[in-house]
C-alpha cells in the first residue's frame, strides 16, 4: 500500500501487471484486505499514466461492485478511484457501460459527507462529456445532486 504512493513505483507495478492481483483481493471476505487494495487501487489511479491501463487490466467491476460494500471506508476508496479514472477521457465510457452511474447515485444519498462528495466529484468528472452529461441525468442523478445544493 505505501509503495503505491510512491512515484517512483506507480508506474512500474501497474505495468509489471499489479492490477489483477490487487483486484482479486477487492473479493476478499476479509474487511481490511479489501480496504487496503482498494486504497492501493486509489493511489495507482492519481497517475496519469496508470489510468488507461487500470480498466484494461479489469478494475472496474470489482470497484464498481465496492461502491455497494457495507464498508464506507471500501466504498469511499472506489468511488476516488472512479473519480481518478474519469479523468481520462477513454475510460468514460467503460465505466458508464459498466455500470458505475446507479451506485454513485446512491452514494449521493449517503450519510457520509465524504461519500456524497467522492460521488459529486466522479459523476461531475463523467459529465464533462454532454452526452455522459445526459446517461447521468436519465439515470435519477439531478433529484439528490439539488437536495445537496440545498443542504447546510
Amino acid at each position: 500500500r505505501n509503495i503505491s504512493v510512491s512515484p517512483q513505483y506507480e508506474g512500474e507495478i501497474v505495468r509489471a501487471g499489479g492490477v489483477a492481483p490487487l483486484v482479486a483481493l477487492l473479493r476478499s471476505f476479509n474487511k481490511n484486505i479489501v480496504e487496503h487494495a482498494a486504497v492501493t487501487l486509489r493511489n495507482l489511479s492519481v497517475n496519469p499514466e496508470n489510468k488507461a491501463q487500470m480498466v484494461r487490466d479489469g478494475c472496474l467491476p470489482p470497484v464498481i461492485a465496492c461502491l455497494g460494500s457495507p464498508e464506507s471506508k471500501v466504498q469511499e476508496q472506489a468511488a476516488i478511484v472512479i473519480r481518478n479514472l474519469a479523468l481520462e477521457p477513454q475510460n468514460e465510457e467503460a465505466i458508464l457501460s459498466s455500470g458505475a452511474v446507479a451506485p454513485l447515485i446512491a452514494l449521493l444519498r449517503s450519510p457520509f459527507e465524504r461519500l456524497q462528495q467522492h460521488a459529486c466529484v466522479a459523476l461531475r468528472n463523467l459529465s464533462v462529456n454532454d452526452a455522459n452529461e445526459l446517461r447521468i441525468a436519465q439515470e435519477g442523478a439531478l433529484p439528490p445532486l439539488i437536495f445537496l445544493l440545498r443542504s447546510p
